[in-house]
């Protein structure tokens, strides 16, 4: 599995393809993985606030969705490959 804690990496060093690669393959094992679980899991740590912020920045940049993205896709996007099609009326 492709480890997100790269991708920030990737961002600062203008590798931004690397990034989303990484986040993409990420997402695939966690597909419903957040910046907001990300931030949640910086909150049990002692990172500085400015190095934390600039993380979850660099994860946007990199493609990992905001939690309230997740909820304001139309019916037709769906999750993925995997997703149902739309039934007919």
């Amino acid at each position: 599995m492709a480890r997100k804690e790269l991708a920030p990496i990737y961002v600062c060093l203008g590798e931004i393809h690397k990034a989303r690669a990484v986040i993409d393959e990420f997402l695939k094992h966690e597909p419903d993985y957040t910046v907001d679980d990300y931030r949640r899991l910086f909150e049990k740590t002692s990172v500085p606030d400015e190095v934390r912020e600039r993380n979850l920045e660099d994860l946007r940049i990199a493609g990992l969705p905001e939690a309230d993205s997740r909820d304001d896709r139309s019916p037709d996007q769906g999750d993925g490959p995997d997703s149902e099609a739309p039934s007919p009326n």
